[in-house]
């Protein structure tokens, strides 16, 4: 068995046994807020299409962050 330490934290960002099968339905669960019953009844096409709708708000999301952050950056610089 593998065993962590201060030195040697182990396997990081390594999901095992069934959370790795099952990742997609969890993010869909997780990230649009449907039940577990929901998205058990989604078929293939329907997932892929729920999973690329996250990735695209969330790309939109850091989208915006950065651009707030760059006008952030460039008021405090003394430039409009």
């Amino acid at each position: 068995m593998l065993q962590s330490s201060k030195n040697s934290p182990g396997k990081i960002g390594k999901m095992g046994g069934n959370l790795s099968a099952h990742f997609v339905l969890w993010r869909i669960v997780k990230e649009l807020g449907v039940t577990l019953s929901e998205a058990e009844g989604m078929t293939f096409d329907m997932m892929m299409e729920a999973t690329g709708y996250i990735d695209m708000r969330l790309d939109h999301k850091n989208a915006w962050e950065a651009y707030y952050e760059s006008r952030k950056n460039t008021v405090n610089n003394g430039s409009n």
